[in-house]
């Protein structure tokens, strides 16, 4: 993976020059993902769309609609606007208006026709499959963080942190075993004159399947490794559903692991996968599993060819669009503020109280960022000498940025919950912060059109 982010930087590579490369890294820990470029913050997983999208729909008066088809603010105070683009204009899926209606009366006799031509009964999964691409229910996470790769150091930096940051325990059969599962993505961008096309490269690396009784885990450890083999246990069932190609129910939802997976795995993507096995004799016996594993996976078909090539739109008018849907959130955001649907704290409180309390949460975030950067220059300077004395002082100081790290914690926990002095923000609101988030991204993406 390194190799190929310096080609793709460099632009030494057979897909081209992009103009732009965004990447992220997320961490699959207990069937909860987690942000491993923002201090492991958690992120929401959920669909893309869960509504119809309306090109040119008409005015609704019953609130902004967001991707994802829910309410962003209620009322007559706002009104939603008619967007054309894959950014907004989502309608839910109970909506009746009249472009809805008719919507659903031609998916109705789409079906029928399926139906009658015979689609289903000769277990073809083109069907399925064509209809499950990226704009209609894949499965992503709400603010996630996108940086830039412009040289070697932002390569090192990356793989550094990700290994610094993801969660790793040491057992009987391995000193550093992974305890989760890591996602880095690749949003590629390439510019034709007006026309921009976007692609996304995925490196999924998952944590091996164990034994308890051979690793001998307890407690953490053991929930950790319940946790693993039960997620990839999902994944093979995904895998044998996809190869049976019947168009039965694919359990996708079962797990964080398979939903953010879904993409890969069906629809238009290329796959490839790589098994690491042991060449010793007593590990045979989970050799001989993760091959037939690895052999499974390798017979996913997916629709190739034409419908894989990326998709070109006009970069200036997607960048207006997304410019207007952030001004939307935006307004929405302050009026939500303004009703008191934000953070706050209780009125009898004074202002010096207030302070502490913020001050200790940028003083916890710091600690944080601290704690992450020195996992990252621990783990490259173990990996050139183990015994060297700059290890042993980066790793002293890890536990004291540890240790101030947990305390700052428990000190924000206690005045959190003094009886109406903290009051966290509304779910939507913070959603809508996130959202903020992935349009900035995605105006990264674009590279700044106008």
């Amino acid at each position: 993976m390194p190799r190929l982010m310096f080609d793709l930087v460099n632009n030494q590579n057979s897909f081209g020059q992009f103009s732009n490369v965004l990447v992220s890294a997320i961490e699959v820990y207990q069937d909860s993902a987690y942000d491993l470029l923002n201090n492991r913050g958690p992120l929401r997983v959920g669909t893309k769309s869960l509504g119809r999208r309306q090109v040119g729909a008409a005015n609704t008066s019953a609130g902004v609609f967001g991707v994802g088809g829910d309410i962003l603010s209620s009322g007559p105070a706002i009104r939603a606007k008619s967007v054309t683009t894959n950014v907004s204009g989502v309608h839910p899926s109970s909506c009746h208006c009249s472009p809805c209606f008719i919507a659903k009366k031609a998916e109705k006799e789409k079906r029928k026709q399926l139906r009658d031509s015979g689609a289903f009964k000769n277990g073809s999964s083109s069907v399925r499959k064509l209809e499950s691409t990226a704009e209609n229910g894949d499965y992503t996470t709400q603010g996630e963080t996108f940086l830039p790769l412009r040289t070697s150091d932002d390569i090192v930096k990356l793989c550094t942190t990700v290994e610094g940051s993801r969660t790793a325990a040491s057992h009987n059969l391995n000193e550093r075993s992974s305890r989760s599962h890591a996602l880095v993505k690749l949003k590629l961008t390439k510019k034709n004159g007006s026309s921009v096309s976007i692609q996304t490269m995925m490196f999924v690396d998952l944590a091996g399947s164990e034994r308890i009784n051979k690793s001998g885990v307890e407690g953490t450890k053991k929930c950790q490794a319940i946790a693993i083999n039960s997620s990839l246990t999902i994944l093979g069932r995904v895998i044998q559903r996809l190869n049976k190609r019947d168009n039965g129910h694919i359990p996708f939802r079962d797990s964080i692991l398979t939903m953010l997976l879904r993409s890969s795995l069906e629809g238009r993507a290329k796959l490839c996968v790589c098994i690491n096995l042991s060449s010793e004799a007593a590990h045979a016996e989970e050799s001989i599993c993760s091959s037939r594993f690895g052999a499974r996976l390798s017979s996913v078909k997916n629709l190739v060819g034409e419908s894989a090539r990326a998709r070109s739109f006009d970069a200036s008018k997607e960048f207006r669009d997304i410019t207007r849907r952030k001004e939307e959130i935006s307004a929405t955001l302050v009026l939500m503020e303004s009703r008191g649907e934000g953070e706050r704290f209780g009125e009898e409180f004074s202002q010096s109280e207030i302070r502490g309390f913020v001050e200790n949460v940028a003083k916890l975030s710091k600690f944080s960022k601290e704690v992450i950067e020195t996992q990252r220059q621990l783990y490259e300077a173990s990996a050139k000498n183990t015994n060297s004395p700059s290890t042993a002082t980066l790793q002293k100081r890890l536990e004291e940025l540890k240790f101030q790290e947990t305390n700052m914690n428990g000190i924000i926990s206690r005045q959190k919950y003094i009886s109406g002095f903290h009051i966290p923000p509304k779910p939507l609101f913070q959603k809508l912060q996130k959202e903020l988030v992935d349009i900035d991204a995605q105006m990264h993406s674009l590279g700044g059109q106008k």
